[in-house]
């Protein structure tokens, strides 16, 4: 789903290069309400910015997405964290070392804020 990747963000492409221009812009979605499709989890960020890469766990209530610019995953967390989806209050913040090259995204780095990570999923 990598749409209008490149499309005027010059400052955003620059950004993300490196190993750990991933973590930088990827953005970590809990307290999801069990009913949310993916298009309605797309639907809530793309309007922050130009998504490189979304992953909707609706059975485990969380999702990640990675922006093409700091910016543009800053501005989804201000705007988003803490918007009430659904009767639930949805929890989102930068998902530094979460996954790698080639990793499949949020596993085995623990990181959890206090909200009871998950265990790894082989």
């Amino acid at each position: 789903a990598a749409r209008g990747a490149g499309e005027g963000c010059a400052a955003g492409g620059e950004r993300a290069r490196g190993p750990n221009a991933a973590a930088m812009t990827k953005v970590f979605v809990g307290s999801l309400p069990p009913s949310i499709t993916q298009e309605d989890f797309q639907s809530l960020f793309e309007a922050y910015g130009t998504i490189t890469s979304i992953v909707c766990n609706a059975d485990k209530r969380y999702g990640f997405v990675v922006y093409s610019s700091l910016e543009e995953a800053q501005t989804a967390i201000s705007e988003v964290n803490g918007y009430a989806l659904d009767g639930v209050n949805v929890v989102v913040k930068l998902a530094d070392n979460q996954g790698g090259p080639g990793s499949g995204g949020g596993s085995g780095s623990g990181y959890g804020g206090g909200y009871g990570a998950a265990p790894p999923t082989v």
